[in-house]
C-alpha cells in the first residue's frame, strides 16, 4: 500500500488552537470616531467583542442597541447579539462624566465561523450614524499592534505508520527531519498528561476547582446568561485548559 499520507497533520499538529483571541484587531474603517475594538475572543459558544468608548466631551453617554449583530466574509449570515455587560441598553444610557473618561465594554454575539477573517460589526447601518458602533473589515488575523493570541492546547498525535516513521512522501529530508522530532513530542505530551494528572490526584485542587466553577456558573447566571447559556459555557469553556480538545 502506497504510504504518501500527508502526515503534517500528525506529529506537527500536535498543537491545536481551541480559540483565538487578537488584540487591538485592524479595523478598515469605522464610523464611531470615539471607539475602538480592544478584543475580540471566539470560544465554544460566543464571539465577544470588547470595545472602548472615550468621552469626547463632558456628560458624554453611551448605550447599545440589541439589533447589533456580526457579519463575516465567510457568508451573508446575521450573528446575532446575545448580550452586553458594562453599558446599558437603548434607551437607557451610561453617562461619562468628564471628556477623555472611557467606558470599557462587551458584546456577545453568536459563534462565528472558525475560517472567518474578517467581519463588519454593524449596530445600525445607513448614512449619518456616527453615534452607532459600526466597524467594517475587523481583521481577526492582522493586528494595529501585531500581537495576536491564540490559546493552544496539547493534543496527543495520531499512532505512527509502518515503524514508528512518519511518511510524508516526496522529500527524503523532510522525513527525516519529522521523524527526528516525533521522539521530542511524543516526551513533552507525556510531561504535560503526567502534571495533569499529578494535579487532578490532589484533593484539595479538586475542591478548589469545584469551588471556582461554582462562583464562575453563578456569576454567569448574574450577568444575564441563562441557566442553559453558562452550563454550556462552563462544560465547554472551562476555568482551567483542557489536555485534550476536539478541533472546532
Amino acid at each position: 500500500m502506497k504510504k504518501s499520507l500527508l502526515i503534517l497533520s500528525l506529529a506537527i499538529l500536535t498543537l491545536r488552537s481551541s480559540a483565538q483571541t487578537i488584540e487591538n484587531p485592524f479595523v478598515e474603517k469605522s464610523e464611531n470616531g470615539s471607539a475602538t475594538i480592544t478584543k475580540i475572543a471566539t470560544g465554544e459558544h460566543f464571539t465577544a467583542v470588547t470595545l472602548k468608548y472615550t468621552a469626547p466631551a463632558d456628560d458624554s453617554w453611551a448605550d447599545i442597541n440589541k439589533e447589533i449583530f456580526i457579519q463575516t466574509d465567510v457568508d451573508n449570515k446575521h450573528y446575532d447579539f446575545v448580550k452586553a455587560t458594562g453599558i446599558t441598553f437603548s434607551p437607557e444610557k451610561t453617562t461619562l462624566k468628564k471628556a477623555g473618561d472611557d467606558l470599557v465594554f462587551t458584546v456577545f454575539f453568536n459563534k462565528i465561523p472558525a475560517d472567518a477573517k474578517t467581519i463588519d460589526i454593524i449596530e445600525r447601518a445607513g448614512p449619518d450614524n456616527s453615534n452607532y458602533f459600526n466597524f467594517y473589515g475587523v481583521h481577526l488575523e492582522k493586528s494595529q499592534t501585531g500581537k495576536v493570541i491564540t490559546d493552544v492546547v496539547l493534543t496527543p498525535p495520531p499512532p505512527i505508520p509502518g515503524n514508528n516513521s512518519v511518511v510524508f512522501g516526496g522529500n527524503p529530508a523532510e522525513n527525516n527531519m519529522f521523524n527526528a522530532m516525533a521522539p521530542m513530542f511524543g516526551t513533552m505530551i507525556k510531561a504535560v498528561m503526567d502534571a495533569q494528572l499529578s494535579f487532578y490526584q490532589d484533593d484539595n485542587k479538586i475542591k478548589e476547582i469545584a469551588k471556582a466553577t461554582h462562583k464562575y456558573y453563578e456569576a454567569l447566571i448574574t450577568e444575564g446568561f441563562s441557566q442553559d447559556q453558562a452550563l454550556k459555557i462552563i462544560t465547554s469553556e472551562s476555568l482551567l485548559p483542557k489536555g485534550n480538545l476536539s478541533s472546532k
